[in-house]
């Protein structure tokens, strides 16, 4: 995926069929750390699926979210399904 404005790779190609990303993933495509990413996570800011008891992914589109700037910070976050 390019960003529209500057064609710049927003998801690197070697990431480029995946449809799901672990913690460490996003920090890398971010340019963040992981604890960032599973704090943003357990806060609400982004949205992860479960499998099974102990791993986390995200999806692709919520990589893409996060990447483009599209998650407000400065607002709380959505509240969490339990």
């Amino acid at each position: 995926m390019r960003n529209a404005d500057t064609g710049e790779l927003l998801i690197p190609e070697v990431f480029a069929s995946r449809m799901f990303f672990t913690d460490a993933e996003v920090a890398e495509i971010a340019g963040k750390n992981t604890q960032t990413i599973s704090r943003w996570r357990r806060e609400g800011y982004l949205e992860a699926a479960r499998f099974g008891k102990r791993s986390v992914m995200f999806r692709r589109a919520e990589v893409e979210r996060l990447v483009k700037g599209e998650i407000d910070f400065s607002k709380p976050p959505k509240k969490r399904k339990e």
